[in-house]
């Protein structure tokens, strides 16, 4: 599987942001059918008034208000629900919250216009440095620091994860796990130079014992 695209999620993040794009598709989508029904209703009514008498123009002022009221009280529960949503969802989209167990860390650090990759390990010996791509076991927490030396990066891999700055002077911290093997493309996301669109990484999942 070679994915690049984050509404095909292979990641414990990324299914939190493809849930939350399917959602608020599903809103606004009714939203738009509802405004749309109204507005030929109000169009349909205005026609078929004219030239109506007082008590039946008084009467479709009501219901208009009535309609203008319970469009507001919709859109305060909408707006209600998306905050509640960015309330709960929102450290799984920054990748903030941490998987359980203990994960593989590895020092990303972004420079013009390429990734340098550190697995870091107790033992100095087991320390892998490596560029550009990333050997991940499956199911396993994954946990990045991202750093930059010159400009500011943004590491994105669509499938697994949402984009994370790389600052210089400032260390982020960016956590997840893969679900499904295979490879998974990335890129920096932050406009960084002029070869930024070549400055592309890729992940690839493997089963825990290939990965040991």
């Amino acid at each position: 599987m070679n994915a690049h695209h984050v509404l095909q999620p292979a990641g414990s993040d990324a299914g939190t942001v493809s849930q939350l794009w399917w959602g608020f598709l599903g809103i606004t989508t009714v939203v738009y059918l509802l405004v749309m029904v109204v507005l030929c209703v109000a169009i349909g009514r205005a026609r078929s008034g004219v030239g109506s008498s007082p008590d039946s123009r008084l009467r479709s002022d009501a219901r208009s208000r009535i309609v203008v009221g319970a469009a507001m009280a919709a859109s305060l529960v909408i707006l209600l629900v998306m905050l509640a949503g960015d309330f709960l969802l929102g450290k799984d989209v920054l990748g903030e919250r941490s998987p359980e167990g203990e994960p593989v860390r590895i020092t990303i650090t972004g420079h013009q216009f390429w990734w340098q990759l550190e697995y870091d390990a107790e033992t100095p010996g087991d320390r892998v440095s490596t560029a550009n791509e990333l050997v991940e076991p499956v199911n396993t927490p994954i946990e990045l620091s991202l750093r930059s030396t010159d400009v500011i990066h943004s590491f994105w891999l669509p499938a697994l994860a949402g984009k994370k700055d790389l600052i210089p002077g400032l260390t982020n911290t960016l956590r997840f796990s893969v679900l499904r093997e295979g490879t998974y493309e990335g890129q920096c996301a932050e406009f960084c130079g002029y070869q930024h669109a070549n400055m592309r990484t890729r992940l690839k999942a493997v089963p825990p014992a290939e990965f040991e």
